[in-house]
């Protein structure tokens, strides 16, 4: 028969698993509520975006834009190249290259470069080869740049093009409301450059110009001509595609 050592010894290998257990049990509930905290606090890349997109952030609507009149024009020009005034100078910010009219190139008396032929797409999605280009000073209230312009030989609404390049290096800034632009050259003084209609005829002659350097006279100035006899319609229906084409990304 089992003495009391005997009974006393298995009362104590039964209780033994549950002592043991018994602080595990005890410490569950914190170690749950350890983890959930630190779950809570680990970054999440979904609240992240919920913090950047939260509603609270957004401004104070504080006015209201002017109203829409529906005159909205591309950015046109007058500049100097030389002793000769161009006009219908397009402003293009959406482009990366500057283009001029392979006619105005050859008036303007430039001197012509080959390059490797690659495809620009232009604003109205026609795809044209270009691998020609040349170098000239442009003068634009008096801010120079020497820039290179590839030419192009189809027919256009501008004369030449100035990209996004021309843009950023005089420092450019926009007023779509005035039609204009405040450029800076090297010397850090803020000049004023007012856009102008759009000449549709191309390279207009101006008798009375005269270039910004004192010593050029009236007869100096170079007649610089397109002569092309486009329909005036339609030259303003390729500008409005071309226009339409930037508008939505073309």
């Amino acid at each position: 028969m089992p003495t009391d050592k005997t009974k006393q010894g298995k009362a104590k290998q039964r209780d033994a698993p549950q002592q043991r257990d018994a602080p595990q049990q005890r410490d569950a509930p914190q170690q749950r509520d350890v983890l959930q905290q630190r779950a809570k606090n680990a970054p999440r890349r979904s609240q992240v975006i919920a913090v950047t997109c939260r509603i609270d952030q957004a401004p104070r609507e504080a006015t209201y834009a002017s109203d829409d009149t529906d005159e909205c024009h591309a950015m046109f020009i007058d500049v100097w190249v030389g002793k000769t005034k161009v006009t219908s100078v397009l402003v293009d910010d959406g482009s990366l290259i500057d283009l001029i009219d392979a006619d105005v190139a050859t008036q303007l008396d430039l001197p012509i470069h080959e390059d490797v032929s690659m495809d620009i797409v232009l604003a109205n999605n026609a795809v044209v080869k270009v691998n020609k280009y040349v170098w000239a000073n442009v003068n634009v209230v008096g801010v120079v740049a020497k820039m290179k312009f590839y030419l192009l030989d189809i027919d256009q609404s501008y004369t030449m093009l100035l990209s996004r390049r021309w843009l950023r290096r005089v420092k450019a800034v926009e007023d779509h409301g005035a039609n204009s632009l405040v450029i800076e050259g090297g010397d850090g003084v803020r000049r004023t450059v007012l856009g102008v209609p759009a000449d549709m005829s191309g390279v207009e002659i101006l008798q009375d110009a005269v270039a910004f350097s004192d010593d050029v006279s009236e007869g100096d100035v170079e007649n610089v001509s397109d002569n092309k006899e486009d329909d005036a319609e339609e030259a303003i229906d390729e500008l409005l595609d071309e226009l339409k084409a930037l508008e939505y990304g073309g």
